[in-house]
């Protein structure tokens, strides 16, 4: 059997949509991100749509639904970059926001939420105050042992300078122990982190614990770090980054150096990923695609572990047949 696609992947249930994250459940898979508008004004929640071939999706529900909210409440605009994570038996939802018309405003900070099922109802289990003030793009990771860290990125008073981490009791709510750095950006003047990074995701592999971060300093690119412990050590790649796009208006703008693109690539940005199982059970990434002058869109691409180092062809944009 086959399975074909070409990236970007647009779909009439998708207007626009940043920070993609997929998680297959029994034979469907859930998409969930970034909802525009992106960058003005409150955007509707966290939405939530369902697909039985990655290609055709639809709308299933707003998991949070922001009409639905006090005004009051911290996690009331701009909700950004939500993910969905099975462990113990449950969904856990993470959401980061922030409420910019409070008086005064609250900063952007990290949310968590839990169900029983993927589409919910979710109950909100951070209502009265946020996991983490002053974050953003948190992710989950259960290891083997059961343990669950949460990764996230300093932002508002840090700008995105650090990736960091912490041991947290999902049931309870609860962080353990004390945070810990496991990246801090490169501020040299033409490196593709420059401007910052973020977006971590974590997977591990054969023992080795991987986390994926992207960066924008010259569009958005993604890069990824391994370590022996969920809190490392990290280690960068040294062949960072191993996937993306370049721009050279972003090179100009935030002070990254435009090495240039592979021939006929139209993409501007390919960032902040996940990974999820494909239709051929291996693993994939998925991330938001950008063509210039058109939003930002669903696209994935297979990746595989070769002695330890990723390997990937993407990000594509021509048609791609898959035995599956």
């Amino acid at each position: 059997m086959l399975f074909k696609y070409k990236n970007p992947i647009y779909s009439p249930a998708i207007e626009a949509i940043r920070d993609c994250q997929i998680t297959k459940v029994d034979d469907i898979y859930y998409l969930t991100g970034t909802s525009p508008p992106f960058w003005e004004g409150p955007n509707p929640g966290v939405k939530l749509y369902s697909s039985k071939d990655l290609l055709n999706w639809k709308f299933e529900t707003l998991l949070i639904d922001r009409a639905k909210l006090a005004p009051s409440v911290w996690y009331y605009d701009r909700f950004w970059a939500p993910e969905i994570h099975h462990a113990h038996g449950r969904f856990w939802l993470t959401f980061n926001c922030r409420n910019e018309t409070a008086e005064p405003p609250f900063p952007h900070s990290t949310g968590l939420a839990v169900a029983d099922s993927i589409t919910g109802p979710y109950e909100i289990l951070t209502h009265d105050k946020p996991l983490i003030e002053r974050t953003n793009d948190a992710t989950l990771f259960t290891d083997n042992d059961g343990k669950t860290y949460i990764y996230f990125v300093g932002c508002c008073l840090t700008g995105s300078d650090y990736i960091m981490g912490w041991e947290i009791d999902l049931e309870a709510c609860e962080l353990l122990g004390d945070a810990f750095v496991c990246l801090k950006k490169i501020k040299q003047m033409g490196h593709w982190e420059r401007a910052g990074i973020e977006a971590p995701f974590v997977i591990k592999r054969d023992g080795i614990y991987y986390m994926f971060y992207s960066g924008w300093a010259r569009g958005y690119e993604v890069g990824y770090a391994t370590a022996s412990h969920p809190e490392g050590p990290w280690k960068r790649y040294q062949g960072n980054p191993i996937f993306g796009a370049q721009d050279k208006d972003a090179c100009e703008k935030f002070g990254g150096k435009f090495t240039g693109n592979p021939p006929g690539c139209p993409y501007v940005a390919a960032g902040h990923n996940a990974i999820f199982t494909g239709p051929d059970g291996r693993d994939w990434l998925v991330c938001h695609y950008q063509e210039k002058g058109r939003p930002e869109t669903l696209g994935f691409d297979p990746i595989w572990i070769e002695n330890g180092i990723i390997k990937t062809n993407g990000p594509t944009w021509t048609e791609q047949i898959i035995t599956i």
